[in-house]
């Protein structure tokens, strides 16, 4: 049977996310089985389910802006380096697409009311009556930490919704990376636009070295194992809703223990 908007939110609302709920949506459509308008169908559940009263937000990262060096796989040919550096277009929340985020962000952050944040690699949008003062007030440096949405879920208590994707998608023992006094910095570039607008100027800006997929992977079943964690089917789709503030005060206390055997690897370059 085809997914519906009805059936959908159903599912999530069996799962225990609730009107005014706040809740951060990480998610594989095509792991949903066959939804009936798609992408927009699934947007349009979320809605229903936490309503203006609650909050919805999903990261809407753009790994096409990460500087040349630090790509997958990394630029080192310098005629192409300098090409890319000259073309490189300006980032604008309201117009460039996500890159790898899947096809439910990329349709949520076009919906009225949605607010994306302006970071040109790590933003995200948010859905709510308050949308402005969740997204808007990410900073460029720390980007993950103080002020960006995943602080402001940790302050009103919300939930994290996987949905057909594993904790390695979660970015909210990414924010808890930011609570690790041992965390290590590194000074990537990232990209600000110009004053002319019309190309990009690249400074450095402080970031953490985040946590590779290794770590985060055995973060994520570590919490999992000792946490409450409400696990179910979206359509086709294992689910899992947990909540935001268990997840990033678990992650600070077993990051902090894991720097310190020394098992954390992270995806800082040499």
């Amino acid at each position: 049977m085809p997914r519906t908007r009805d059936s959908l939110l159903s599912d999530i609302r069996q799962l225990g996310l609730e009107a005014g709920d706040c809740v951060i949506v990480h998610s594989s459509l095509s792991s949903l089985g066959y939804v009936e308008g798609g992408a927009a169908t699934v947007v349009g559940a979320l809605m229903d389910a936490v309503t203006l009263d609650g909050a919805i937000v999903m990261p809407t990262q753009t790994a096409q802006f990460q500087y040349p060096t630090h790509r997958i796989p990394p630029v080192t040919d310098i005629s192409q380096f300098k090409r890319l550096m000259a073309e490189t277009p300006v980032f604008d929340p309201a117009s460039t697409p996500t890159t790898q985020m899947g096809a439910i962000p990329e349709h949520f952050r076009t919906q009225p009311g949605v607010v994306r944040s302006a970071h040109p690699l790590y933003s995200f949008a948010a859905w709510s009556r308050d949308s402005a003062a969740i997204a808007g007030t990410q900073r460029m440096e720390m980007s993950m930490g103080e002020g960006s949405a995943l602080d402001h879920l940790y302050r009103r208590d919300g939930k994290a919704l996987l949905m057909g994707v594993g904790f390695i998608r979660d970015t909210m023992f990414h924010h808890a990376e930011y609570g690790v006094d041992v965390t290590p910095t590194n000074q990537p570039l990232v990209p600000i636009p110009n004053v002319a607008g019309d190309a990009n100027d690249w400074r450095s800006t402080r970031e953490i070295c985040f946590i590779d997929d290794d770590t985060i992977t055995r973060l994520g079943e570590s919490f999992a194992a000792e946490n409450s964690v409400s696990i179910g089917s979206v359509g086709s789709a294992e689910a899992r809703l947990f909540s935001v503030r268990d997840a990033i005060d678990y992650g600070v206390e077993w990051l902090t223990r894991e720097y310190a055997a020394n098992r954390v690897t992270t995806n800082c370059k040499d």
